[in-house]
């Protein structure tokens, strides 16, 4: 046997050492492991899937060349140009207008925290909605507008006295008065 020959069918055997395999040609070797049922497999379908799978691999292999292996088609019609169909003009003129410059009252959306810092500093009057009401006897909490205060704290230069189960006492230079949530 040449030597190359000789290291190749070394190869082989250490590949298939543990399996014991009729004598004879390798090729009938191998046609012997392929389509030698495993333990719980039919025997014909067994031979069905040694012959499907290289097949499926062939077929699998084509589309994906067909797929990935070539460039766009072209078809005729596009090669095929009109004549007489495309006008250059030799000087064309653009009449753009330039836009108007952002008003200054459009919030940046980049400075959004400033913005409800802002807006945190200097509440309105009419910002005093009672949204909800966490009550508890320790520290209750309420949330006016688009703060959450306790008893104590200052919105809109009131003074939250009391938080209630059903509404908050505000007072506001010497006068009281009772906002209810609203729903």
């Amino acid at each position: 046997m040449p030597k190359r020959r000789e290291g190749l069918h070394k190869a082989v055997s250490s590949i298939f050492s543990g399996i014991s395999l009729p004598k004879g040609k390798p090729a009938l070797r191998l046609a012997g492991k392929f389509f030698a049922p495993k333990a719980g497999v039919s025997a014909t379908k067994q031979k069905v899937m040694a012959i499907l799978m290289p097949i499926l691999f062939i077929v699998l292999i084509v589309v994906l060349i067909q797929v990935f292996g070539t460039g766009p088609h072209r078809t005729r019609a596009a090669t095929k140009k009109a004549p007489g169909q495309t006008i250059v003009a030799a000087d064309p003129e653009i009449d753009w207008q330039i836009p108007a410059p952002y008003p200054t009252t459009l919030r940046d959306p980049m400075q959004i925290s400033s913005l409800m810092a802002a807006q945190a500093e200097t509440p309105k009057t009419e910002e005093l909605i009672v949204k909800g009401i966490l009550y508890n006897k320790d520290n209750p909490a309420a949330f006016i507008g688009t703060q959450i205060v306790h008893e104590g704290d200052k919105i809109s230069d009131a003074t939250v006295v009391k938080i209630d189960r059903d509404g908050v006492v505000l007072e506001m230079n010497g006068k009281r008065w009772t906002l209810k949530v609203q729903q």
